[in-house]
């Protein structure tokens, strides 16, 4: 999945007579907020005008956050093992270039304590920069007619931007508090590198082999032989040309990096405070002799439900912080 840099060109305001495939700047960034380390980016969704996006605002802006859930009891399980293929087909023959077809539902995160499910989505990865909203917005409708074909019609349809990997082993790190922070130095493939005397050119490194007892890694020759060098065949042994020195991310991933680290950081100690302030409060109705057994129950459910997230946001932005320096 990617992210739109500050220059993507979408609209900052959508006028009402927009069409209704005109998706807001700040909803294709942030409508998948929470998803992944980096939330993908919306290209269309059929529920649009049903549940048009609102703009957070005030001082403290915190856009809702999303996870994954499967589904189950859906009439979409039954018919999927003979609709996927056709959506495959459709998708084929109107020349979207997707990455992938899922069947999910959403769970969205009103506020610290109250969580909505939202209904079933076929949510459909293309690669970046092959699908107009336009287009997607033609493509989810003829997908919505296929649904009704097979008695179906409480599915909504999402396009994003995606891209994948195949990976043949897990990542290196131990899983953890901040593995979405390890990953980007740790996967087997992927790694962001660069040449240490050109740090401010950035490529990625790809896939590795054996000879022997030494361990090598195959890139693009552009990215440690900048453009405008001679395009000659390179040696570096005993006698011969200089090595060059690789760097696991150039100068601008590194900063991206660090900042991420730090946001993070900023959430979850946000979040934390939130926490001891419910602790405090949770603790108070406990000490009091004018609340009925059953509402004390709740509260020292609550208590240690809210001092066990605090243990675990207390313990990532440890990690995270060790991870920083």
């Amino acid at each position: 999945n990617r992210y739109y840099s500050d220059d993507y060109r979408l609209p900052e305001r959508v006028p009402l007579d927009s069409p209704p495939y005109v998706i807001h700047k700040s909803e294709a960034i942030h409508y998948y907020q929470g998803i992944s380390q980096f939330a993908p980016v919306l290209i269309y969704r059929t529920s649009k005008t049903r549940e048009p996006w609102v703009e957070p605002t005030g001082p403290w802006i915190c856009y809702p956050r999303k996870q994954l859930r499967p589904v189950f009891g859906h009439k979409i399980n039954e018919e999927w093992k003979n609709l996927g293929p056709k959506v495959r087909d459709l998708l084929d023959k109107q020349q979207v270039r997707f990455t992938s077809i899922d069947v999910v539902r959403f769970q969205t995160e009103i506020s610290l304590w109250k969580h909505v499910i939202g209904p079933v989505v076929v949510w459909i990865g293309v690669s970046p920069d092959t699908l107009s909203g336009e287009d997607a917005f033609n493509s989810a409708n003829s997908l919505l007619e296929l649904l009704k074909t097979h008695d179906i019609t409480d599915v909504d349809v999402e396009f994003r931007e995606s891209t994948y990997k195949r990976l043949a082993g897990p990542e290196l790190y131990k899983p953890g508090a901040p593995v979405k922070f390890t990953d980007r130095v740790s996967t087997s493939l992927g790694l962001p590198i660069s040449g240490l005397m050109s740090s401010d050119l950035q490529g990625t490194m790809g896939f590795y082999f054996n000879e022997g007892d030494d361990l090598y890694g195959v890139t693009a020759r552009h990215v440690l032989f900048p453009a405008g060098t001679y395009n000659d065949d390179f040696s570096h042994t005993t006698g011969t040309f200089p090595r060059k020195d690789v760097l696991l991310m150039g100068n601008k991933a590194f900063k991206a990096y660090l900042l991420d680290i730090a946001n993070e950081i900023g959430f979850l100690a946000t979040r934390a405070e939130l926490d001891k302030k419910s602790i405090r409060e949770y603790e108070a109705t406990l000490a009091r002799d004018d609340v009925d057994d059953e509402r004390k129950a709740n509260a020292k459910q609550n208590l240690t439900k809210c001092q066990q997230e605090l243990y675990t946001k207390t313990e990532a932005i440890e990690e995270l912080g060790n991870l920083y320096e």
